[in-house]
């Protein structure tokens, strides 16, 4: 148990469920990087600099989500539902 925990389990115990732990901060950390790299990846295609279009025509999930009209000028639910697929992907292998 680290000291901050400590401190909070001996003077207010009741908040202990609350407290942010290491493992908290390391999540948060790591959602942070996942947005700011799905924003760099909007940012490029938006700019032109990477497509979304794959050879036999077909389209990946952004390309999809940015033609959207519910999406038009939500870049924050269209970073969401990329985060919400990326994880969701990544327990099912």
């Amino acid at each position: 148990m680290s000291r901050d925990s400590l401190i909070i389990n001996i003077l207010f115990p009741e908040l202990l469920p609350y407290a942010i732990q290491p493992s908290d901060r390391r999540h948060v950390r790591n959602c942070n990087h996942m947005r700011r790299m799905f924003q760099e990846i909007l940012k490029d295609r938006r700019s032109g600099k990477s497509k979304g279009v794959h050879s036999d025509g077909s389209e990946d999930l952004l390309s999809i989500l940015m033609s959207s009209e519910f999406y038009h000028g939500k870049d924050n639910e269209m970073l969401d539902e990329l985060s919400t697929f990326f994880v969701a992907g990544m327990k099912t292998v």
